[in-house]
């Protein structure tokens, strides 16, 4: 957590450089690359205090305009990545409670028809999206290797 607050200063850090960069934007000729390092910067804080759709925004402009840079690539995919495991962790979390706490309304003998309804079904449901996030990050995986045997070959 204390790392995070870190994060959060480079990012406002970051864009205070991102306003100031703007002066330059027509008058220099290293405005290109210094842009660029604003914006991988204010990604990377944003992927390591876990915005992930928020940091993609910063990486989906960066790998169009550079789509051979390996780092941009990375980062983007492994933020993929984390994005849909932490919703399907999310949704496997809910359906086990769901599961379990319909259990332990069997033994009490209190009835709650919906809530026993959804619990036969919570855990098998939850074993699905646990398998469904496991496939969607090994076919981010296979992409970005994909990408790079291309790459290789160029």
């Amino acid at each position: 957590m204390q790392k995070e607050g870190y994060y959060k200063k480079a990012y406002s850090v970051a864009d205070e450089i991102e306003k100031d960069l703007e002066k330059l934007n027509g008058e220099s000729e290293w405005y290109e690359m210094y842009s660029e390092g604003v914006m991988f910067l204010k990604g990377l804080c944003l992927g390591r205090q876990r915005k992930y759709r928020e940091s993609n925004k910063y990486f989906k402009q960066l790998v169009d305009k550079k789509p051979t840079n390996d780092n941009f690539v990375d980062w983007y995919k492994s933020n993929k990545e984390n994005q849909i495991g932490e919703f399907f962790n999310v949704t496997v979390i809910v359906l086990v409670s769901i599961y379990l706490l319909s259990v332990v309304l069997s033994f009490t003998n209190l009835t709650f028809t919906i809530l026993e309804n959804v619990g036969v079904w919570a855990l098998p449901i939850a074993f699905v999206a646990w398998i469904v996030s496991y496939i969607w990050q090994k076919i981010i995986q296979k992409q970005r290797l994909k990408l790079d045997v291309n790459q290789n070959k160029k």
